[in-house]
């Protein structure tokens, strides 16, 4: 029996949303919803290129966290940043991130690391060539402290991985807008040690850039642009080429 099905998620270590084109197994029955509080063991999965047995899904209405949003990198603008940090409510202390993929290569997440602070969505498993990431996150509630971490994209075909830092503090009085993009050799997934080497310029990371500060420089083979403004509902833009 063939079901199509195009409600359903699978659950991994990111999180990711994936909709399910087709699908061939055999049930024996297939006339109500699954129960909120139960998993459908599904035994073949044909999604592109992935293929894995036993993947567990639910109703996509049921999954709090979703996955960000990619656009193509031609549409990303300054206004469509500050349009998704305004709409981060509740909080003083933000950030909307887009990250343009230039080259002709497919990136894969390997993750995101919070200092402090957290996204109300899950990070983009994947940017295609010519496609942009839209990215955000805030302030914890109750804390005071601001929204700071560090994501990473690896590049498969140069085995390459590029590290994007922000840093939104919480008192403006000790601390400024701060932020970093880096690429280095080797599938490297962002943790403590990484992201405080970006954030203080050591381990061989460059050194951070200040707000309102253009950046344009090559590293490892790749053109690297962007910039971040200064103050508490920031955006960061940048873009990764080939160089």
């Amino acid at each position: 029996m063939r079901v199509s099905v195009s409600n359903l998620e699978y659950k991994d270590d990111l999180a990711a949303s994936v909709t399910i084109t087709s699908l061939h197994q055999s049930l024996s029955a297939l006339s109500h919803y699954v129960p909120s509080n139960q998993f459908v063991a599904l035994a073949l999965l044909s999604y592109r290129s992935i293929i894995s047995p036993a993947l567990f899904l639910q109703p996509r209405k049921k999954t709090a966290r979703m996955a960000e949003a990619i656009i193509p990198a031609a549409e990303l603008s300054i206004k469509t940043l500050q349009n998704i940090v305004e709409g981060i409510t509740g909080v003083d202390r933000k950030i909307a991130i887009g990250f343009k993929n230039l080259t002709d290569y497919t990136l894969e997440n390997l993750g995101v690391y919070f200092n402090s602070g957290s996204s109300d969505r899950s990070i983009a498993y994947k940017i295609n060539a010519q496609e942009a990431l839209l990215f955000s996150a805030r302030k914890s509630d109750h804390t005071a402290r601001g929204t700071v971490g560090t994501f990473s994209y690896y590049i498969q075909d140069e085995d390459k991985t590029v590290h994007v830092m922000w840093s939104v503090p919480f008192d403006y009085n000790l601390y400024s807008n701060w932020w970093n993009i880096a690429v280095v050799d080797g599938r490297q997934p962002p943790d403590s040690n990484v992201h405080d080497n970006l954030y203080n310029g050591s381990g061989g990371m460059p050194y951070p850039n200040k707000p309102d500060q253009y950046i344009n420089n090559e590293q490892k083979g790749f053109h690297l642009f962007g910039s971040m403004t200064n103050n508490g509902q920031a955006t960061i833009e940048v873009e990764l080429k080939k160089a």
